[in-house]
């Protein structure tokens, strides 16, 4: 039985800018896009004759993965920003007094 789901080549090449498009929604370049379709399309290739609808499941499988590719980057930028230690020198000496000094008087003001 061959109803167009045996050659990968050809779906990628049939499919492939719009599911890059669509991952495009959720990753930050291009290239990531294109990560996230080829780790989807190897999940998606082996179990292509076991649903109804293949193309929807793939369409489906990008986007899922795409948006945990978001979410992944998202707890990575989290995790540098809590675990990367603050500069050991202020480029300004006094700048952290100065902010301090003007976060007490909107304080004041906000108060009164």
């Amino acid at each position: 039985m061959n109803d167009g789901l045996d050659s990968a080549t050809g779906w990628l090449s049939e499919h492939g800018p719009r599911l890059v498009l669509l991952a495009r929604q959720w990753v930050g370049s291009h290239a990531d896009a294109e990560d996230v379709c080829q780790e989807a399309f190897i999940r998606f290739w082996p179990h292509r004759y076991r649903v109804r609808d293949p193309l929807a499941y793939l369409y489906r499988c990008v986007r899922n993965a795409a948006m945990n590719r978001q979410r992944s980057d998202g707890r990575r930028q989290v995790r540098e920003r809590r675990n990367t230690p603050g500069p050991m020198f202020d480029d300004q000496p006094g700048e952290g007094i100065e902010q301090a000094e003007l976060q007490q008087a909107v304080q004041r003001a906000m108060e009164e």
